[in-house]
């Protein structure tokens, strides 16, 4: 989401989709730390990502970040010449004249420049520009390297394009998507300390990848680089900064407004930490600046979201994708501060589905082609709303938030932070029990 829309925010989807790793040098980080902590319940085994030991100041890991997915072709161009060459591997490198074109080939990629092309055998091309200059991808500036891979299996024929560069980079341009420009610097040092727990804790569960992180809302927005002073400053101010919990890194979730109640880690995603500074809570009046603080109603054409909840359905291989004709939807239960936790459909063929609210709200929104455009104003901004149903409608009111609700509060950080609360009682607030760390 660009800043300066209707509503920063800057919810991350992660209940639809949730490395510790490489420093500069690619070394991975090796020596773990152990912090002592108040815990109630230590985080399940898949989801432990440990603390690094404090690194030289010189080496932030590097993070991958996946700006173009799943595209039949791409422009990259510079100020200055591209090299090429394919990634991980001592090979001959190309120096090529700006703009280039690739395009997936049935054995690699295909690279063309200068209307002349040269096709490559491998599945990954790294490009960087001579002179360290930047290289614009669709409009948008990236430093570091970029890597071109082509995709497999189901989607052969594609490419995906993943920047690559160290986290106090990539930082600022997270931040300049994430607030509003004009938010106060308490509120932008919160957001990195919590954009890169974040990060550095998505980097450690998706090491099979070729990314570690979505440069659009299903993780963290990114915008490339970015001028804006705040941004650039709120990172420098808490370089290395992460939050903990019980020796591990946490996971540390935001969303836009959460309309006065926090959600659950555990009831909003599939694999959620079901551990203190996740839990929901009730956050009183914070983000009522926000345009989504109450909302309502949002009135949607049964046949048409029934529709797309299947297709979200089939996308995500869920029991959904046989629904018929909505009978029923309600809210079945609630997390210990009152928000809607899972929801029921019932179907015109009698049958039950059981879902999280999350993830209601993620298929009332999905988009794919095929279906009908979404109207921006007919999207469900929360799952916290009453619900009811009629023969040809689907009635959204009384709703609150905006988001997932788990975590950071933005709106709310910022009205904090202009009523003079640093960001680490911000922090505080947001994810009670968690402790600050420097990692590196």
């Amino acid at each position: 989401m660009p800043a300066a829309t209707a509503e920063p925010a800057k919810l991350l989807n992660h209940g639809d989709p949730l490395r510790l790793r490489r420093g500069c040098g690619g070394a991975l980080f090796a020596s773990l730390l152990l912090l002592a902590m108040p815990s109630c319940q230590a985080p399940p085994a898949p989801h432990a990502v440990e603390v690094p030991t404090k690194r030289s100041p010189a080496t932030p890991p590097t993070v991958r970040v996946r700006i173009v997915p799943n595209s039949a072709w791409v422009e990259l161009s510079s100020r200055q010449d591209l090299v090429v060459k394919p990634a991980g591997l001592e090979a001959p490198r190309r120096i090529l004249r700006s703009p280039i074109t690739l395009r997936p080939t049935d054995d690699g990629i295909l690279v063309t420049a200068a209307r002349q092309g040269q096709r490559w055998t491998s599945h990954a091309l790294q490009v960087t520009a001579t002179h360290q200059s930047p290289i614009r991808c669709r409009g948008t500036d990236y430093e570091g390297a970029l890597l071109v891979h082509l995709r497999k299996s189901s989607q052969r024929g594609r490419l995906d394009v993943v920047n690559h560069l160290p986290m106090e980079h990539y930082l600022p341009g997270v931040l300049d998507r994430e607030l509003y420009r004009h938010w106060h610097p308490s509120a932008f040092r919160a957001q990195a300390i919590a954009a890169r727990s974040y990060a550095l804790h998505t980097m450690e569960t998706r090491q099979r990848r070729h990314y570690d992180v979505e440069s659009t809302t299903a993780d963290q927005a990114y915008g490339g680089m970015t001028a804006n002073a705040k941004a650039l400053q709120a990172v420098a101010a808490t370089r290395g900064q992460i939050l903990t919990y019980a020796g591990q890194v946490l996971p540390a979730y935001y969303s836009s407004a959460c309309g006065g109640i926090g959600q659950d880690a555990a009831a909003a995603f599939p694999r959620g930490l079901d551990i203190p500074p996740l839990h929901g809570r009730r956050h009183g009046h914070w983000c009522r600046k926000s345009s989504y603080f109450r909302w309502g109603p949002v009135i949607r054409d049964k046949p048409h979201f029934e529709r797309r909840l299947r297709a979200w359905a089939r996308d995500r291989h869920h029991a959904l994708r046989t629904l018929q004709t909505i009978v029923s939807l309600k809210v079945v239960k609630r997390n210990r501060a009152g928000r809607a936790a899972k929801v029921a459909i019932l179907d015109s063929a009698g049958r039950t589905f059981p879902l999280s609210a999350e993830s209601m709200r993620l298929a009332a929104n999905f988009e794919t082609p095929g279906l009908e455009p979404l109207d921006p104003k007919s999207r469900l901004p929360s799952a916290e709303a009453s619900i009811s149903v009629t023969a040809s409608r689907i009635r959204f009111q009384d709703g609150q938030g905006f988001g997932h609700g788990v975590g950071m509060c933005q709106f709310g950080s910022q009205a904090q932070a202009v009523a003079g609360h640093d960001p680490h009682t911000i922090l505080g607030y947001y994810y009670p029990g968690a402790t600050i760390k420097q990692a590196y």
